[in-house]
């Protein structure tokens, strides 16, 4: 007869101050995914967490460092055991969020370029750009590469040059 098993499935980078995606499925002893139990999350920052269903599968943490974290995840098939039934690890890496607002245009054209000064990739989906009176956020699945801009056109934003900051 098989263990149960569970699984952490997570990047294994993020950005400071930007929420990580964490996930988790859990098999039982003859392979069927499992609907109950708890989890107890670890997050190697201090932070901790126990979830019970429905509200386990998909949720964010936010390192507010940089720094290499140990994420751990108990799975308790028992709400009152205190040993777990099945443990996971995982190791991410959190870097300095170095992403900037590198220029603006002008009246005629109000882009704006936003810089990836990191040495990684970074997911900007759901960041926002705001102004005194309006606000554009990042469309989600939106990857800005390394070393890399990105110019976004005012007929996406619907900024003008009144929402330029002095």
């Amino acid at each position: 007869m098989q263990k149960i098993k569970t699984q952490i499935s997570a990047k294994d980078f993020g950005l400071v101050g930007s929420p990580v995606v964490f996930q988790t499925i859990t098999f039982g002893t003859t392979g069927e995914q499992l609907y109950s139990g708890k989890y107890f999350w670890n997050f190697g920052d201090g932070d901790s967490s126990e979830m019970k269903f429905p509200n386990v599968q998909s949720f964010t943490h936010t390192y507010l460092y940089p720094g290499n974290y140990r994420v751990s995840l108990s799975y308790y098939l028992n709400d009152f055991s205190s040993v777990p039934d099945a443990t996971a690890q995982m190791s991410i890496k959190i870097v300095g969020a170095d992403i900037s607002i590198s220029r603006v245009g002008n009246a005629e054209d109000f882009f704006v370029e936003l810089s990836n000064n990191t040495d990684y990739d970074a997911d900007i989906s759901n960041w926002i750009l705001a102004s005194a009176q309006k606000s554009f956020r990042i469309p989600r699945d939106t990857i800005l590469q390394v070393k890399n801009k990105m110019m976004i056109s005012p007929k996406i934003t619907n900024f003008s040059i009144v929402d330029k900051i002095l």
